[in-house]
């Protein structure tokens, strides 16, 4: 496995190695994956939100929220299936092709998630804060805890 940091001027090659560095790291705990030379710009928002830690935390606490009463298990593949539908802009096909499980079971926890967030699920500015924090859960292992607090 290797990665290349991004074509910077010579002056800045300590940066870009320092993303590479970073990008290796991921993509060693599998958070991203290793399709042999892996180039960190194309990884952007992960290598971004790995480095958010407190500030991530705590937009958790509160977009996240509505998963806090749910048990662990439930919580975990409701955020698993909210990230893909995420990704995938809410069609469910795509997003069971990523999780591997059937369509109609991402309909079924779609309701749910609806249930749970109502209209946040419409508005594209908490879709994206909610992506960013799921992203980030991901980054650090723990996708379906709400809050490291």
């Amino acid at each position: 496995m290797v990665a290349l940091g991004p074509a910077v001027p010579v002056e800045r090659a300590a940066g870009s190695l320092r993303w590479a560095r970073e990008t290796l790291a991921l993509a060693t705990r599998g958070v991203i994956p290793d399709g042999g030379l892996i180039r960190s710009a194309e990884h952007v928002p992960v290598l971004v939100v790995s480095r958010a830690g407190e500030l991530i935390d705590d937009a958790a606490a509160v977009r996240l929220a509505p998963l806090l009463a749910l048990p662990p298990p439930r919580r975990e593949r409701l955020a698993e299936t909210l990230l893909a539908l995420l990704e995938h802009n809410f069609n469910a096909a795509d997003a069971s092709r990523r999780l591997r499980v059937h369509p109609q079971t991402v309909r079924h926890r779609l309701r749910a998630l609806k249930d749970l967030f109502g209209d946040e699920l419409r508005d594209p500015r908490r879709c994206l804060e909610m992506e960013l924090i799921l992203h980030a859960r991901m980054v650090n292992g723990d996708l379906g805890r709400a809050s490291a607090r």
